[in-house]
C-alpha cells in the first residue's frame, strides 16, 4: 500500500501511478486525513498482506511549504509503515544546520 500527500511532486505521483497495489492520497499537509488513509491502508494490509509506504516531502517545491514530518512520524506510534521523504527542494532551505 502507498499513502501519499496529494500535492506531492509530479514525479512522485507518476511513480505512485505505476504501483500495482493500493494507493491512498491524503489532503495536502492534513494530518487527520493522513491518519484516515493510514487506517484504510492498515485494514487492507491486514486483509491482503504486504506493507505500507508513506510518501511526503520535506519542502514542497511548488510553494516552499514545509511538510508535516513531526506529525507524520508521531503516527508511527499507532501504525506500522515506512516513510519516504523527498527532500530535493529542502537542501539549503533552512540554513546550514
Amino acid at each position: 500500500m502507498i499513502v501519499y500527500d496529494a500535492e506531492a511532486h509530479a514525479c512522485i505521483v507518476d511513480g505512485v501511478r505505476l504501483h500495482m497495489g493500493n494507493r491512498y492520497a491524503f489532503k495536502h499537509n492534513d494530518i487527520a486525513d493522513c491518519e484516515k488513509q493510514l487506517q484504510r491502508a492498515t485494514e487492507m494490509a491486514a486483509k491482503n498482506g504486504g506493507g505500507i509506504l508513506l510518501i511526503t516531502e520535506g519542502v514542497f517545491g511548488m510553494d516552499g511549504e514545509q511538510g508535516i514530518l513531526k506529525e507524520i512520524c508521531a503516527l508511527k506510534k499507532k501504525y506500522e509503515f515506512r516513510i519516504l521523504i523527498d527532500d530535493a527542494h529542502g537542501f539549503g532551505y533552512m540554513g546550514p544546520s
